[in-house]
């Protein structure tokens, strides 16, 4: 079936299943990324929203629309007719690297209900939710005691792997490097005497990633005592998955963003081996001592690298934003 048919019969469907249960609400995601239909009905940011139902996911009269980066989106989301417009992105949008990304640079403050992103913005409908978050949680989470048990979890299991999972040297998984960083980077590791196995589309040199992990990242990147994974920009505030990934492994970090102090509340700096341009050196010869001393390795990677503060960081954030979503849904009687 075609691209057009397709879209033709997901249309047809819904209007059939919206005449059928016109009071129901829900929710549509414009430039998106394209995902399975149970990753969009599951949708992290839905919940915020307290419906006592959960919106059926349908491209006719929806009830709440989610916008993002991947088209250019403005004029549809001027002329929805949902009754709640959010907008969010996972991506800087102020990156040279990927220029198409500025024109979201205002977050649609004026055109939704409520926007969430990685900058640091005074607005009453924005609220800084950066993307890392989705990665240590399948839902928002509202239990304090459970955020903990999730932060021990991962603080345990970083210091797990580092010490018992690891066969090779370093791992890099990269569509790109068009900044560089990632080059640089390479190559001080492999001054320092590092194998690297990249198993993305950029350097690739290791197939092992499909043919024996089943393309899953958190596996493959176990077997690894670095990975290489900086951001695609370093701007203030623009933390993505990529840091958290490489924790969550058990891999120490060879990271470069957000000006080399990601997360400071919630990250303990001391686990990352951070790259400064202006100081190349400085990581090959931190690589070099790690490797050359496993008692010094061993006592980096037995530190927690979340702090403590974490678990009321990700609390009090899940907390304000569902006061603010709820609300929002309130006003517009959808709850």
């Amino acid at each position: 079936m075609n691209a057009k048919l397709k879209r033709l019969k997901t249309i047809t469907e819904d209007a059939f299943s919206f005449l059928a249960a016109p009071r129901q609400n829900r929710v549509r995601f414009t430039g998106y990324y394209p995902e399975s239909k149970g990753y969009f009905q599951d949708y992290y940011f839905t919940p915020f929203f307290s419906f006592k139902q959960k919106p059926v996911v349908s491209s006719v009269a929806p009830s709440i629309e989610f916008f993002s980066v991947w088209n250019s989106i403005r004029k549809k989301a001027q002329s929805s007719g949902a009754k709640i417009k959010v907008f969010f992105t996972g991506e800087c949008v102020h990156s040279d690297v990927f220029k198409e990304y500025a024109e979201f640079e205002d977050h649609l403050l004026d055109l939704v209900d409520v926007s969430f992103g990685f900058d640091k913005i005074d607005a009453a409908n924005y609220i800084r939710y950066p993307l890392w978050v989705l990665y240590l949680f399948d839902k928002p989470e509202f239990s304090k005691d459970k955020i903990k048990h999730r932060i021990d979890e991962i603080n345990q299991d970083f210091t797990r792997k580092a010490l018992s999972l690891k066969t090779k040297d370093c791992a890099v998984i990269a569509r790109h490097d068009k900044n560089g960083i990632r080059t640089s980077i390479w190559n001080a590791a492999q001054e320092a005497g590092l194998i690297i196995y990249s198993a993305g589309a950029w350097n690739h040199n290791d197939d092992s990633l499909w043919n024996e992990f089943a393309n899953s990242k958190k596996d493959y990147l176990d077997q690894f005592k670095y990975t290489i994974c900086p951001e695609n920009c370093d701007y203030d505030g623009y933390v993505t998955e990529k840091l958290f990934q490489a924790l969550l492994s058990g891999c120490v970090p060879l990271y470069w963003g957000s000006l080399n102090k990601p997360e400071l509340e919630v990250i303990n700096q001391d686990v990352i081996l951070f790259y400064d341009k202006s100081k190349p050196d400085e990581l090959i010869e931190r690589l070099k001592e790690l490797q050359s001393n496993e008692k010094l390795f061993e006592k980096l990677v037995c530190q927690n690298p979340l702090k403590d503060y974490a678990v009321d960081y990700i609390y009090e954030l899940n907390q304000k934003t569902k006061e603010l979503c709820t609300a929002i849904a309130a006003s517009k009687g959808l709850i």
